[in-house]
């Protein structure tokens, strides 16, 4: 199909056919074909289907008889009309209403030229259902609701009804798109309409084309609502086919903007082979006017229009949604003298007050006049609002020496806050300038400049990257077809400077070849939220030496990339687009025992790797990247869960794509720490992932080796799990206390295909509440399960999932408790324990009060107890905030009692007295007295000491070993910096307060 220019790129399928057809008629055909195991291969991407099945069994009651079925398409088709004459059918359903043909011929000439047959019908019903395959053959429909379509045709009546609920095609997205059509004896009427229209800044809602064709004319009206149903744009006109003329006019009830506007009546533009005119095409609005006529009735008479005030956003408005894509008032006159064979324009239009996405430019000037046959003269200018840019010269409309522009571009000054809407708003927070002269020649595909561009204090932030950038005094020169950058500086929010250098070969818009060095040292290159990006974002510090060549499409990358300290990046994998899902097909029976019902779970996560690359082939990388091990990062792999994991490790990593477009990963990925956080329904779980664990890549990276520990704590008892191993039943009531077990997910082997191990461990350096015997036999039960794979596997999810042990029967347990009243008397007491928290919060002036209550269930007596601890604390400063004495005492409420226990004393069990040294609180003597609980054995323990403490704020390590001289010459040197950034700010908004002025007066 490529071969044969069917096709854009590379697609081959690959299948095997059955086919049994016992009349190979054209126009009847009658058999059976069935498409086994198909596969389709495009753009890159491989796609396994179930079988297709087509069924033609034609009979005289239903005349053809054709059904296809497959799992993206269902069809059937029947009726009276051979299958050869389907397309002059329906050419004839259109033509007797409108003939298409230049002869003018009526639908019954039509007819007889075909040889229609005497009587016919064809009816038509089929769905196209959303699947990976369809983005297969249409590689920009990303997603798509299921379509239905619904026609037949007779000798005297047509119909089609079609609807798609939802498609998203590029960055286009469609709500509830509908066609009607109609078609008797009298006329075809027809109906299109969409809710909502979406691409970018465009947003169209509820938009509607109705009319009919009939009589060689085509009648439509055509309205644009807003989001609240109410008509903002709509007008009514007709086209109609006289010999080879085709006649548009425009009726009454033109309305711009919620405004209805006058329209000239007769109106009429005509086109033909020969060519057009037009004739009284006028609208009007008070002050606002356009009128176009040509000088005669006549094809290609000189023609004239006249704009009168007219608002750009009585058109901008129509599509956008609450920032005008454009809005000014246009006014001037255009005239055409001839139109071939050497064009003769004269014009002068303006644009005052230009705004492009709520920024005004400037007014716009634009003066042009045809100085010879094939010379014209242009003038454009914008001034006002910080701006003067002007551009003079000759466009040669027929290229003169390989030239089509002799012109000269001059910005003295350029205010690019004034262009933020103009770029969509990928930048914001602009202020400075940018100066130049260049000269102009080349070709509108491919332009020669000649000159230099120069920044005056610039600096803007990137909205997708949400970091401040500042370019002072940086050149961009330009020498024909190379653009040449010489230690280009790009300073980041903290003033450290990137360097850009190399030079740009453009030879054509669509042909650029680079040659270009970047280098960064502890740079900020991100500092962004989920609002400005939502698939990445986060902070980025990095240092890095990298060159850049080869064509813009498909570069070449070389280099080191080191990521640093501070940085935090989150990474949101994109979940597949859902739609409405049809309940007929939800129970589906398959052949399991067919292996390649697998296949799509392979190739589909090979891909999906390969896809978020992103890498245009001829691409060639070789990329060293670091990571220091306080860099964090976190993926979010599912948004509507909630899960995501955080890690931060040390990375040392060769990147490499080759020029077919491979991606290759050499190197390991050690994890210092971090947590994967688990969310199913209302269960939420946090795995922390054991220190050491890495990622080792050798090539390929879906062949990476894991090596990776995440361990889940389970505060649970562990009576379910030694039920039967407890010699005497009479102490199995201790086993009901609740210990810290840590569960063990080990994962090792291949990365896509991983082993996947589990463990059930009871760390030995924790102090627990039960004898050594407990822990002894506890630790002996969990070493049996690791002989039984399927007990370990069944105890770890029960673990997770109801945060407990199982016995034989799951639905059985012998711990009392740990239920809803449990869940209660825990909630209940967090929320006591903040009411008291608040009201405690002012009671005493100059007292700081806290109050804690806390509830458990405790079986260190053998029994299930429900103990309840109140804490209350105070804290008061004296001697200017330089001494702090902190009191408090535990009251046990409920539950048995501890050895040496305070019961309910009123003296003060926890005492610590603070004294700072300095006054910037840096050394500090402590002295304390406090007790702590240590379980039903050890009971209470009192521990009385002093301590020297140092307090020390730092952001890098080395900071920690300064002198306080060299801390101070440094803090004053960074508020000399900002001190004289606010200064030049200052000097900025200075002067563009002062200028602004002028440059409007001179507008008006």
């Amino acid at each position: 199909l490529q071969a044969l220019n069917f096709y854009a790129s590379e697609l081959k399928i690959r299948g095997i056919l059955h086919a049994d057809v016992a009349e190979l008629n054209p126009d009847y055909p009658r058999g059976t074909i069935i498409f086994d195991d198909p596969t389709i291969a495009a753009n890159g991407r491989n796609y396994f289907l179930d079988s297709i099945y087509v069924v033609s069994a034609p009979s005289a009651d239903s005349g053809n008889n054709i059904l296809i079925e497959g799992r993206a398409v269902h069809a059937k088709l029947w009726g009276h009309t051979p299958l050869t004459k389907i397309g002059d059918v329906i050419q004839y359903q259109v033509d007797r209403h409108y003939a298409l043909d230049s002869t003018g011929k009526n639908g019954l000439a039509y007819r007889k030229r075909y040889n229609l047959p005497a009587q016919y019908d064809l009816n038509l019903i089929a769905k196209v259902e959303n699947n990976p395959v369809i983005q297969g053959f249409v590689p920009d429909l990303k997603s798509f609701d299921t379509i239905r379509v619904e026609g037949a045709i007779t000798n005297d009546r047509l119909f089609l009804n079609a609807d798609a609920p939802q498609i998203t095609y590029m960055n286009y997205q469609i709500t509830d798109a509908k066609v009607r059509v109609n078609g008797t004896d009298s006329a075809l009427t027809y109906v299109a309409s969409v809710d909502h229209l979406k691409q970018n800044a465009m947003d169209i809602w509820f938009a509607n084309a109705a009319g009919n064709v009939k009589y060689n004319t085509i009648t439509s009206d055509i309205s644009i609502s807003d989001p609240d149903s109410v008509k903002k744009f709509g007008l009514s006109a007709s086209m109609q086919k006289q010999g080879n003329d085709q006649i548009i006019q425009l009726y009454e009830g033109l309305m711009l903007n919620y405004k209805t506007w006058q329209v000239n009546e007769p109106n009429q533009i005509v086109f033909s082979p020969k060519g057009f005119y037009v004739q009284n095409f006028g609208i009007s609005n008070g002050p606002e006017s356009i009128l176009v006529n040509s000088q005669s009735a006549s094809y290609n008479a000189p023609l004239t229009a006249d704009i009168t005030n007219f608002m750009l956003s009585n058109i901008t408005n129509i599509i956008s949604k609450d920032t005008l894509l454009a809005n000014g008032v246009l006014a001037g006159n255009i005239n055409l003298q001839r139109f071939s064979p050497d064009p003769q324009v004269s014009s002068v239009l303006g644009i005052t007050n230009l705004s492009i996405m709520g920024d005004t430019i400037g007014n716009v000037d634009l003066n042009v006049r045809s100085a010879s046959s094939n010379v014209v003269d242009a003038q454009v200018g914008i001034t006002g609002y910080g701006n003067n840019i002007t551009m003079n010269g000759m466009y040669y409309p027929t290229a003169v020496n390989g030239n089509n522009f002799n012109m000269r571009l001059m910005l003295d000054p350029m205010n690019v806050a004034a262009f933020e809407g103009a770029t969509m708003n990928q930048i914001k927070n602009t202020s400075g300038y940018i100066r130049g002269d260049l000269k102009v020649n080349g070709t509108l595909t491919a332009p020669l400049l000649y000159g230099s561009l120069r920044t005056d204090s610039l600096s803007t932030n990137v909205s997708m990257l949400n970091t401040q950038f500042r370019m002072p005094s940086e050149e961009i020169r330009f020498n024909g077809q190379s653009v040449q950058f010489n230690d280009f500086g790009i300073l980041d929010s903290g003033g450290n400077r990137a360097r850009l250098n190399g030079n740009i070969l453009v030879r054509s818009f669509s042909d650029m070849d680079m040659n270009m060095r970047f280098q960064a040292t502890n740079w900020q290159a991100m500092s962004s939220t989920a609002k400005e990006n939502k698939d990445f974002y986060g902070r980025l510090f990095l240092t890095t030496n990298m060159t850049v060549k080869g064509p813009l499409t498909a570069p070449g990358v070389d280099g080191s990339l080191n990521i640093l300290e501070g940085t935090s990046v989150t990474v949101t994998i994109p979940a597949a687009e859902s739609g409405i899902q049809e309940r007929d097909g939800i129970v589906e029976f398959v052949d399991i025992t067919n292996p390649d019902r697998y296949k799509p779970l392979t190739t589909a996560t090979t891909d999906t790797v390969r896809k978020l690359a992103r890498f245009a082939p001829g691409s060639e990388i070789n990329l060293n990247v670091s990571s220091d091990e306080e860099a964090e990062f976190s993926v979010i792999i599912d948004e509507g869960t909630g899960d995501f994991v955080r890690i931060r490790g040390k990375a040392d990593l060769n990147t490499t794509v080759a020029p077919d477009g491979t991606l290759g990963l050499v190197g390991t990925y050690e994890i210092k720490d971090g947590t994967y956080h688990f969310n199913y329904n209302f269960i939420r779980r946090q795995f922390r992932i054991q220190p050491g664990s890495r990622i080792t890549f050798s090539g390929d990276p879906n062949d990476g080796e894991l090596d990776v520990t995440a361990i889940y704590e389970a505060n649970v008892p562990p009576y379910d799990l030694v039920a039967r191993q407890v010699p005497d039943p009479t102490t199995l009531v201790f086993f009901k206390q609740r210990l810290p077990f840590e569960v063990q997910m080990k994962l090792t082997g291949p990365m896509m295909q991983p082993d996947i191990a589990f463990d059930i461990a009871l760390p030995d350096d924790k102090n627990y509440r039960v004898s050594g015997d407990v822990q002894d036999l506890v630790r002996a039960r969990l070493s049996q399960l690791k002989q039984d794979p399927s007990e370990m596997n069944k105890q770890v999810f029960a673990l997770i999932i109801l945060n407990r042990f199982v016995t034989e029967n799951v639905f059985e347990s012998g711990v009392e408790g740990g239920g809803v009243s449990n869940i209660a008397r825990q909630s209940v007491s967090r929320f006591i324990g903040e009411q008291l928290n608040q009201f405690a919060s002012g009671l005493i002036e100059g007292i700081d009060l806290t109050v804690d209550l806390t509830t458990a269930e405790d079986f260190t007596t053998g029994e299930r107890r429900n103990r309840t601890d109140l804490t209350v604390g105070a804290s008061k400063r004296l001697l200017n905030d330089r001494l702090t004495i902190n009191v408090g005492n535990n009251f046990q409420l409920e539950g048995p009692k501890t050895t040496g226990t305070q019961g309910t004393s009123f003296i003060p069990g926890n005492l610590a007295v603070d004294y700072d040294l300095t006054t910037d609180r840096t050394y500090r003597l402590r002295f304390f007295r406090r007790n702590q609980d240590m379980g039903v054995f050890q009971g209470y323990v009192v521990e009385t000491g002093a301590s020297f403490i140092v307090q020390r704020d730092y952001n890098r390590l080395r900071q920690l070993f300064m002198t306080r001289k060299k801390r101070e010459r440094l803090r004053k040197e960074r508020e000399e910096r900002r001190q004289q950034r606010n200064q030049e700010d200052s000097l900025r908004t200075t002067q563009t307060a002062i200028i602004l002025p002028k440059d409007e007066s001179d507008a008006n």
